[in-house]
């Protein structure tokens, strides 16, 4: 049985996740004025290999300075990395309310407001007009839509030609 959005968003839920990454960061001494994106990176993408499938990902295609869609964003984590090492403009769209907010805040944070964004939404009903993006990225999320065939047909929806 496939799980649903509600139950999705609830397994993957956690209530005031910003603020405990921020007592961490405390906890490691890091001065909260002056945080770098290495700094958070053990806790930036929680993904299957994390970070590091990110980069072999992204070194496997030409996404340099394209306006991407990241859907499945989480907290930002690979978000942050295209818009630092790609110089991409980054869209992320995930189900969890909590992780939209931990991942708009962390992009404050880490000075990556302007080049990454976040939104609220649904995979299989994504909240962009047509042809939006040069890129769509997207990583591990794929298994929890039980809706490929929508989830699919959306994202060649904002997907520009």
């Amino acid at each position: 049985m496939k799980a649903s959005k509600t139950q999705t968003e609830g397994q993957y839920h956690r209530t005031g996740l910003f603020e405990e990454i921020i007592s961490r960061l405390k906890d490691l001494n890091i001065d909260l004025s002056n945080v770098k994106r290495d700094d958070i990176a053990g806790v930036d993408e929680f993904h299957v290999r994390g970070a590091q499938v990110s980069k072999e990902l992204a070194e496997s295609i030409d996404i340099s300075n394209s306006k991407l869609l990241d859907v499945g964003c989480g907290i930002g984590g690979p978000s942050r990395m295209l818009a630092d090492e790609y110089g991409c403009e980054v869209t992320g769209v995930d189900l969890s309310r909590e992780f939209i907010r931990t991942a708009t805040k962390l992009s404050e944070l880490v000075g990556f407001s302007a080049s990454t964004s976040f939104v609220c939404g649904d995979a299989t009903e994504l909240p962009f007009k047509d042809q939006a993006f040069d890129v769509v990225w997207t990583q591990h999320v794929q298994m929890n839509v039980s809706d490929k065939l929508k989830f699919y047909a959306e994202i060649e929806r904002v997907l520009a030609d």
